[in-house]
């Protein structure tokens, strides 16, 4: 393949955080807003060739309580649809940029590093598969990258749901990349989830 295919960052943070009950993107966390440091390991990505940050719910109190780090903030007007929502969005500006695949980063995981979304983008440019993530111990987690090819079906997708719902028609074709970061697979939904992270 080559190291010219643009992978552009799209950091999901429109949600209203219904599970949580309060704004989880404003939770503090080592001194700073839990998504602050989604966009601090983005911004530490040497491998992505752009970032933008979508938001929705309260989306000036949060923007106003962030350092953006170079990317693009974008408001996601149909918000209350869901993730789904999110995910066409991220696609509509992906094709605006010209990208060739787009990574998307769940605003609520702020430990993954900016080392694991290099390696996913290596591997896809080096290999080519319509959909790259990484895998610790043996389970698959956070971020994905599509290529471009499967941005059409990202727009069909509706309701509370992300890109994981076209997985299976690919996976035949989804290429793995093992990674030393429990991080993946730590999101933070509830309050409980909160609470272990702190």
């Amino acid at each position: 393949m080559s190291s010219s295919l643009k992978v552009i960052g799209v950091v999901l943070a429109a949600g209203r955080s219904t599970r949580m009950g309060r704004t989880k993107q404003l939770l503090a966390y080592r001194g700073r807003p839990l998504l602050q440091h989604v966009l601090d390991s983005a911004a530490q990505a040497v491998q992505l060739d752009r970032l933008v940050l979508l938001l929705g719910h309260r989306a000036g109190e949060i923007r106003e309580s962030l350092e953006l780090r170079g990317a693009d903030g974008v408001f996601v007007p149909d918000f209350l649809q869901g993730q789904s929502a999110s995910m066409r969005r991220g696609v509509e500006e992906a094709r605006r940029l010209g990208a060739n695949a787009v990574m998307f980063l769940l605003g609520d995981q702020p430990l993954v590093s900016a080392e694991v979304m290099d390696r996913v983008t290596e591997a896809y440019r080096e290999h080519g598969n319509p959909v790259v993530l990484p895998v610790y111990e043996g389970k698959r987690g956070n971020p994905v990258l599509m290529d471009r090819e499967l941005f059409p079906e990202l727009l069909e997708i509706s309701g509370d749901v992300g890109g994981r719902a076209i997985l299976s028609r690919y996976e035949g074709a989804i290429r793995e990349v093992e990674v030393c970061c429990p991080g993946i697979h730590t999101d933070v939904d509830h309050w409980q989830d909160y609470e272990r992270l702190l």
